[in-house]
C-alpha cells in the first residue's frame, strides 16, 4: 500500500519547483492530487509527467480571484485528506518606497489571503471526518525579511524565532 493511497491532496503552486515536485511524489504514493497553478502550459506537462497509482487533476487557477479560489474548492470532492499552501510570490526585491497597492495587494493575496481561504474551506471537513493535514510553506522570507538583504548564520536563526 502506498502512503497516500485513496487520499484527496491539494497542492497549490503546483506547476514548478518543490510543488510540482510534492504533486508527482504524491501521484506516485497514491494521491488522487489536485494540482492548482496559475501557469497552465506547465500544469499540461506536469499532467504529462505525472504517473503512479495516483490521478492527477489540475486546475489552472489565479489564487488572487474569488472564482480562483473557487475553482480549486469546486474541484475537490467532499472529502479532503491534505492541503498544501506553496503558491507564493515575491516583490522582485523592489525597493520599500517603491513597492505600490498593486504589488503588495498581490504578494499579501497569494501567500496569505489565498491560503487562509482555502484552509476556511477545507479545514472543516477535514474537522468533520477527524483527519486531515494542512501543511503551509514559506521561504526564509517567512522568519525574516532581512536574509534577503543580508545572510545571517544558521547559528543565529534560532534566537529570532
Amino acid at each position: 500500500m502506498k502512503r497516500f493511497e485513496n487520499q484527496v491532496m491539494v497542492v497549490t503552486g503546483a506547476a514548478s519547483g518543490i510543488g510540482r515536485s510534492i504533486a508527482l511524489r504524491a501521484i506516485e504514493e497514491g494521491a488522487n492530487g489536485v494540482a492548482v497553478d496559475l501557469n497552465g502550459e506547465r500544469l499540461e506537462q506536469l499532467e504529462k509527467d505525472a504517473s503512479g497509482p495516483g490521478v492527477l487533476t489540475a486546475v489552472e487557477a489565479n489564487l488572487l480571484a474569488d472564482d480562483g479560489i473557487q475553482a480549486v474548492i469546486d474541484a475537490v470532492p467532499n472529502e479532503i485528506h491534505v492541503l498544501i499552501n506553496n503558491a507564493g510570490i515575491m516583490d522582485a526585491f523592489t525597493p520599500v518606497g517603491d513597492v505600490g497597492d498593486d504589488l503588495w495587494n498581490a504578494v499579501l493575496g497569494v501567500n496569505l489571503t489565498a491560503p487562509m481561504k482555502l484552509m476556511r474551506a477545507f479545514v472543516p471537513r477535514m474537522a468533520e471526518a477527524k483527519k486531515g493535514a494542512v501543511v503551509n510553506i514559506s521561504s526564509l522570507a517567512g522568519i525574516s525579511a532581512a536574509l534577503l538583504v543580508r545572510p545571517i548564520p544558521l547559528q543565529n536563526m534560532a534566537l529570532m524565532a
